[in-house]
């Protein structure tokens, strides 16, 4: 994660400050599900995180559902900047 958040910042810097989440996938393997709650702690103070199987499809829904409120968030954060700008 901070790997990938430099090389965003490296290349656009407007990119590593956009919304992100954190998608853990193989919860459908012991391995994967016995590290879901240190998972969730680690990333608990950086970004939303989900749990997921793309096998499975377990916890794509919720995934998905968070998607669609971050991408909301963000779209009625940038219409009150927009606003704000003109005003």
């Amino acid at each position: 994660w901070v790997a990938i958040n430099r090389e965003l910042e490296l290349f656009d810097a407007s990119l590593a400050r956009k919304p992100q989440i954190v998608a853990a996938n193989k919860i459908d393997i012991p391995e994967g599900r016995a590290r879901i709650a240190l998972l969730e702690k680690l990333f608990a103070p950086l970004a939303p995180f989900c749990a997921i199987s793309a096998v499975t499809g377990e916890g794509l829904k919720a995934l998905k559902d968070l998607v669609a409120r971050t991408l909301e968030q963000s779209r009625q954060a940038a219409g009150k900047e927009h606003v704000a700008a003109r005003a």
